[in-house]
C-alpha cells in the first residue's frame, strides 16, 4: 500500500560527541542528596546544576575525562560500528532534508529554498566550560561563599562576551587522533560509493578547522588561574545585580521594546533566563504618587509609590537584575527614581535614553497629538465611564463640531513658540531627558535608534550586554531571517486633511462619515500608487529644523561629530525632505486630479448601510454577546449563569465573563484605571474558536463593553461561523440615574490625604467612606447637585442620546447585524425573562427557572446614601461625638429608621424632576419606537409617579430633619 522510505540522519562523529557531551552534562537528574528528581506526577526529570559539588551537586567532567568513560567498553579497532547513525551538506538542515529525503514534497521544498519559511534551531548546545571554571574557582577559594553556581557561571559567560577573553585549552592528542580515525572510517563506511582520497583530504581539513574552536580540548586550569585578569575577575564577582532604567522619551520605539520584553514568545522567557525582571513603571498605573495638573499629562511633586518600592526590594531579595521602562519618565520623575534606587545595592545602575533624529520625531509627534481628539462635537472634554479624560479618533467634520487637524507647518509654528529659538537643541526630547537625569545618575547612556540592524537586538546587545542569552537568541533569529515585530506607525494625517477639504468643498456626499471618507482616500492613494502632492516647504521652518538636527546630533554624539559626519547628516536630511512628510498637502492640485475626482464621484453611489444576508446554515451555533450597560441587572445575570452551570451545559452553552481584568483584552490603562486602545487577546480568541470547533453555543457578558470594546469584539467574532446576537439591556432613565448615583457615591477612590487608593498590585481601587469630611473624607453630594453636575455638558435636547442603553445600541448596530434590546422592566423575573426570551436554545435553563427550581439572589443591590448624608450634616452641626466613626453613625441611623419606621424628610427639585420625566419618555420612544403609543405614554407616566413617591429623586432635607426633635 505504501512506498516506504526510512531515513537515517548522519552527523560527523566529532560534532556528535561534543553535542552529546553537552546534552548529557548540562543538566542533572539528582538532587543534592543524591536522590532521583521526580515531578508532581512521580516522573523523573532533569534540571540545570544548582548546587556546588561541596553542597552535594554534581561536577561536570572535562571533555577528555567524559570521553574516556563514554568509550571505555568500546573495541578500539571497530569504533565505526559505534557511530550513532541525511548526509552532511552545505546549507540548511531542514531544506536539505525536505528537498533530498522527502519524495514529492515539492511545495515545502520550494518554499524553503525561496526563504519563505524561517524555522529556528531548537535544543541548542550550551557552553559547559563556564560552569567548569566556576566550580574550580570555588575549589581554589577565589569566590565569595554566598554566590550561587548559576550566578558565577553566568558572570563568566558575561565576562567573555564583554571582553572577548578566551579560555586557555589543553588537548589530549591521543584522543584527538582516535576521533580523527573514527571520523574518517565512519564517513568512508556511510558514503563508500563517493569516497576518494580528495574526500579524505577535505575531511581532514574540516576536522582541523573544528579543532581550532577548542571544543575537543579541556579547560587548562593552570593557564586560567595563573592569568591575573582571570583571577582578578573571578575574585571580584559578587551577588549584586544590574539595574537598567529605560526612560524613553516618547516616539522613540518604546512600544516595540516594551512589547518584546513583556512577551513570553519574544524576549520575556529569555530575560528570565538572564535573571532579569522587567516592569513597566507607568505614571498612570500606580508606579508613582504625583500631583496632577489641569492638563492630563502634567505631573509634579512625584514620589515612587509603595508598589514600586516593594517591587524593587522584592527583586533584589530574589537576586534578580532589573529592567524598568516607560517612555513618559521625563524630568518630573528623575528625583523620584533617584530616591528609590540605591546604587549601593547594585553592581551598576544604567539609565538609557533613546535618540531619534528631530525631523523624524517632530513628524511622529505631530501625528501622535493630532490623530485623536479629546472633545466631543460640542467641545466638551471626553470622559470614560469613570469620568476620566479620554480621547478617540476624529468622528465629526469641523462643521459638525469636530476638530480640524492642522498641517504640519501650522502645528510646528505653534509647537516651537514656547522655546528659545537660539537654544532649540536643548529642547530635543532626548537631549532634554538626558540632561535631566545626569543631574541625579552617574551612568546615563544614549542609544541611537538609527544605526543599522534591528532595534530590539541592537538595544539588548549594546545597552544590556549582561543579558547574554537574550542577545544571542536575537542575533541568531536575525541570522536565520526571522523578522522581529516592530511598532506600527500611525496613518499619515494627510488622508484626514484631504478628507476634510473635499467634504467642505462639496466634492463628496454630506451623509458620509469622516472615518469612512478617510479610509476611502487612503484606499485611493494606496491602490493607485499616486503620490500625495505637496506644496514647497517653508524655507524658514526647514532651515530651523535642519539646524536643530545638526546641533542636537552634536550634543548627543560629540565624539562622532566632525565635518565628514556633518556631510553625511546633510545627505540624510535632504533625503528626508524629498519624502515630503513635513511639507503641507497641496489640496488644490489634488482636487484637480481627474482620477481622484472620479473616485470621489463613485463614493456618491456607495451604499453606506452595512448589509449582510441573514444566517441560513442550520448547523451554525449561537453566540450571545451581552454588553450591559452598567446598573441594568448585569451582576445578577452573571451570577445566575454561574449558578446555572449544569443547565447551561445541557443547553450546550459555554459562559464567559469577559473583561480586561480577566485577560480578555489588551488595553492602554489611564491614570485612573480607564481603558483605551483595546484589542481582544489570544485568550478570548482561543475560547471562541475552541467553542466553535467543539460545536458549543457561547454566552459572553460584561456590563462595561462600551465603544472601546465593540470593534475588538467585532474583530474576533466571525458571522460566517455563528448566529450572533448582541444584547443591550434597557433600564428607565429615572431608575438608572438613582442607581448610578448610588454606585458612584457609595465609595471613594481617595484616601484621607487626597491620594489615589492603590492596592498591593499597584491597581486603583475604591472603598467605603471611612473619614469625616474634616478628616479628609469625601462628602456625598445631594442627588440634585450630582445630577446637575452629571448633565452639565448636555443640552436638554441631547439627553436622550446620552441614555447609556441607547449609546450602547448605537455603538453596536453599525458593527453587528442582530442587536436586540432587553427591557428589564418587563413583568416577571429578570433572569427568567432573559433566559427564556433572549437566549436561543436555552430550553433546560429556561424550564428550570420557570419552575422556580433554582434560587437566584440579587447581586450588587443599590445602597441608600441618605443615612450617610444625614450623618455628615449632623456631625458638621455638632450633634455627633467626634469619637464616633462615620460608618458607626450611618449604621446607627439605618437601625433607628428600621426600628422606629421613621423616614428622612425630602426636598424635591420640580424642574429637575420634569426634565428626568421628559428624558424617560423620549428615550423610551427612541428605544422602542414600534411599541410607542398613547397607552404606553400613560403607563409610563403612572410608573414614574410611583417611583417619584419613593423620594429617590429628591434630596435629603437635612435642615427639616434637624428641626425634628425625634431626629
Amino acid at each position: 500500500d505504501w512506498e516506504v522510505t526510512v531515513v537515517v540522519v548522519y552527523r560527523r562523529i566529532h560534532e556528535w560527541l561534543v553535542s552529546w557531551y553537552n546534552q548529557i552534562n548540562k543538566t542533572t537528574n539528582l538532587d543534592k542528596n543524591g536522590n532521583v528528581l521526580l515531578n508532581e506526577e512521580g516522573k523523573p526529570y532533569r534540571m540545570a546544576h544548582k548546587w556546588w559539588p561541596d553542597q552535594g551537586g554534581k561536577e561536570i567532567p572535562v571533555f577528555s575525562e567524559w570521553y574516556k568513560t563514554f568509550t571505555k567498553n568500546y573495541d578500539r579497532s571497530d569504533l565505526v560500528s559505534r557511530h550513532k547513525t541525511v548526509e552532511a551538506k552545505e546549507g540548511d538542515l531542514i531544506t536539505n532534508f525536505m528537498c533530498d529525503s522527502m519524495p514529492d514534497a515539492t511545495y515545502s521544498c520550494d518554499r524553503l529554498k525561496k526563504g519563505a519559511v524561517h524555522l529556528p534551531s531548537r535544543n541548542g548546545s550550551v557552553n559547559l566550560d563556564a560552569d567548569i571554571i566556576a566550580v574550580e574557582a570555588r575549589r581554589r577559594g577565589l569566590l565569595q561563599k554566598a554566590l550561587s553556581r548559576q550566578d558565577v557561571s553566568d558572570a563568566v559567560l558575561g565576562y567573555m562576551e564583554r571582553t572577548g577573553k578566551l579560555i586557555p585549552r589543553k588537548c589530549d592528542q591521543e584522543m584527538i587522533d582516535e576521533i580523527r580515525g573514527w571520523l574518517l572510517d565512519s564517513e568512508k563506511e556511510v558514503f563508500s560509493s563517493t569516497w576518494t582520497e580528495k574526500t579524505k583530504l577535505e575531511l581532514n581539513q574540516t576536522y582541523e578547522s573544528y579543532l581550532q574552536k577548542g571544543k575537543l580540548c579541556d579547560v587548562d586550569f593552570n593557564a586560567v588561574f595563573s592569568d591575573d585578569e582571570w583571577v582578578s575577575f573571578l575574585s571580584s564577582i559578587d551577588n549584586k545585580k544590574d539595574l537598567i532604567l529605560h526612560i524613553g522619551p516618547q516616539k522613540t520605539g518604546s512600544t516595540t521594546l516594551q512589547n518584546a520584553w513583556a512577551s513570553a514568545q519574544e524576549l520575556g522567557e529569555l530575560l528570565r533566563q538572564d535573571h532579569f525582571s522587567y516592569k513597566r513603571i507607568n505614571p498612570w498605573t500606580g508606579a508613582f504618587d504625583c500631583n496632577v495638573g489641569v492638563a492630563e499629562t502634567r505631573f509634579s511633586n512625584c514620589r515612587a509609590s509603595k508598589d514600586l518600592k516593594e517591587f524593587i526590594a522584592a527583586e533584589i531579595a530574589k537576586g534578580r537584575n532589573l529592567l524598568l521602562s516607560d517612555e513618559n519618565l521625563n524630568e518630573n520623575f528623575a528625583e523620584a527614581l533617584r530616591s528609590v534606587i540605591d546604587e549601593a545595592q547594585f553592581r551598576e545602575v544604567k539609565v538609557v535614553a533613546v535618540y531619534r533624529r528631530i525631523h523624524e520625531w517632530l513628524f511622529s509627534w505631530w501625528k501622535q497629538l493630532n490623530q485623536y481628539t479629546n472633545k466631543d462635537a460640542d467641545g466638551n472634554l471626553l470622559v470614560d465611564k469613570d469620568g476620566n479624560p479620554t480621547h478617540e479618533p476624529h468622528k465629526h467634520f469641523p462643521e459638525h463640531g469636530g476638530e480640524r487637524v492642522p498641517s504640519f507647518g501650522e502645528w510646528y509654528k505653534n509647537f516651537v513658540q514656547r522655546f528659545n529659538m537660539d537654544e532649540l537643541a536643548s529642547e530635543h526630547p532626548s537631549v532634554h531627558v538626558v540632561n535631566s537625569y545626569k543631574a541625579y545618575f552617574d551612568h546615563v547612556q544614549v542609544f541611537d535608534m538609527h544605526q543599522d540592524g534591528d532595534l530590539v537586538t541592537n538595544f539588548m546587545c549594546q545597552m544590556i550586554p549582561e543579558a547574554t542569552k537574550s542577545c544571542s537568541a536575537l542575533q541568531t533569529a536575525l541570522e536565520n531571517g526571522v523578522e522581529l515585530p516592530s511598532e506600527k506607525e500611525s496613518d499619515d494625517l494627510a488622508y484626514d486633511i484631504i478628507s476634510v477639504y473635499t467634504y467642505e468643498e462639496g466634492f463628496v456626499r454630506k451623509d458620509i462619515t469622516r472615518p469612512l471618507l478617510n479610509a476611502a482616500v487612503k484606499f485611493f492613494f494606496e491602490k493607485s500608487g499616486a503620490t500625495i502632492p505637496r506644496k514647497k516647504c517653508d524655507d524658514e521652518m526647514v532651515d530651523q529644523i535642519r539646524n536643530w538636527f545638526y546641533e542636537s546630533e552634536k550634543i548627543m554624539f560629540p565624539d562622532k561629530f566632525n565635518p565628514s559626519r556633518k556631510n553625511e547628516l546633510e545627505q540624510v536630511f535632504e533625503a528626508y525632505l524629498t519624502e515630503g512628510n513635513i511639507c503641507d498637502v497641496d489640496l488644490k492640485t489634488i482636487v484637480n486630479n481627474h482620477d481622484f475626482l472620479e473616485f470621489l464621484e463613485s463614493l456618491k453611489e456607495l451604499d453606506l448601510t452595512p448589509y449582510a444576508d441573514p444566517p441560513s446554515d442550520a448547523e451554525k451555533n449561537h453566540l450571545v454577546l451581552h454588553v450591559g450597560p452598567q446598573k441594568t441587572g448585569s451582576s445578577t445575570l452573571q451570577a445566575a449563569w454561574e449558578i446555572l452551570g449544569p443547565e447551561l451545559d445541557q443547553d450546550n452553552y459555554r459562559f464567559r465573563h469577559v473583561s480586561p481584568e480577566a485577560s480578555d483584552f489588551d488595553c492602554q490603562v489611564g491614570r485612573w484605571g480607564g481603558y483605551t486602545d483595546c484589542k481582544a487577546t489570544d485568550n478570548l480568541k482561543s475560547f471562541i474558536e475552541e467553542s466553535q470547533k467543539s460545536g458549543a453555543n457561547v454566552l459572553l457578558s460584561d456590563e462595561n463593553l462600551d465603544e472601546r470594546f465593540a470593534q475588538p469584539l467585532r474583530d474576533v467574532i466571525d458571522d460566517s461561523l455563528w448566529h450572533v446576537t448582541v444584547v443591550v439591556a434597557y433600564r428607565g432613565i429615572h431608575e438608572w440615574l438613582v442607581s448610578w448615583y448610588n454606585q458612584i457615591n457609595k465609595t471613594t477612590n481617595l484616601d484621607a490625604n487626597g491620594k489615589l487608593l492603590i492596592d498591593e498590585n499597584g491597581n486603583p481601587y475604591r472603598e467605603a467612606h471611612k473619614y469625616w469630611p474634616d478628616e479628609g473624607g469625601a462628602r456625598i453630594p445631594s442627588f440634585s447637585s450630582w445630577y446637575s453636575e452629571f448633565t452639565q455638558n448636555w443640552d436638554p435636547s441631547e439627553l436622550v442620546d446620552n441614555h447609556r442603553s441607547l449609546k450602547f445600541f448605537h455603538e453596536y448596530t453599525p458593527l453587528f447585524d442582530n442587536v436586540v434590546v432587553y427591557d428589564m422592566h418587563k413583568k416577571g423575573d429578570l433572569v427568567t425573562n432573559f433566559m427564556c426570551d433572549i437566549i436561543p436554545r436555552a430550553d433546560h435553563s429556561c424550564l428550570k427557572l420557570q419552575n422556580q427550581q433554582v434560587n437566584i439572589p440579587i447581586f450588587n443591590p443599590s445602597v441608600q446614601l441618605e443615612t450617610d448624608i444625614l450623618s455628615v450634616y449632623a456631625y458638621d452641626q455638632g450633634y455627633i461625638s467626634k469619637s464616633l466613626s462615620r460608618q458607626e453613625v450611618a449604621e446607627a441611623v439605618t437601625k433607628y429608621m428600621k426600628e422606629s419606621d421613621k423616614s428622612i424628610p425630602r426636598l424635591c427639585n420640580a424642574e429637575m424632576t420634569k426634565e428626568v420625566f421628559e428624558w424617560l419618555v423620549n428615550s423610551e420612544q427612541a428605544m422602542f419606537p414600534d411599541k410607542w403609543s398613547p397607552k404606553r405614554h400613560a403607563e409610563l407616566t403612572e410608573a414614574f409617579k410611583s417611583f417619584f413617591l419613593t423620594g429617590k429623586l429628591c434630596d435629603v432635607d437635612v435642615e427639616e430633619a434637624m428641626r425634628d426633635e425625634d431626629w
